[in-house]
């Protein structure tokens, strides 16, 4: 089985994107935040999946749960 980073990866590089972080972890979910290098202007909300420990994958359109997990990056 692969690995929630790998899973990350594999995502990213098929949907165009080349900086990939690991934000958080909560009640056995990893998020991710996805992004490009370097970044165009305009790209909208920040891209956030989340992945399971049994590697089911979910692209995350919260924005409360989005800022949530990205403020978990910045207080580590």
């Amino acid at each position: 089985m692969k690995t929630a980073d790998e899973i990350a990866n594999g995502f990213a590089k098929k949907n165009g994107f080349n900086v990939i972080e690991r934000v958080a972890e909560k009640d056995g979910w990893v998020y991710f935040h996805l992004n490009w290098k370097p970044r165009p202007k305009y790209t909208g909300n920040p891209n956030v999946i989340k992945i399971s420990r049994s590697g089911r994958l979910i692209y995350i359109n919260n924005l409360k749960e989005i800022f949530w997990a990205l403020e978990q990056a910045r207080e580590a």
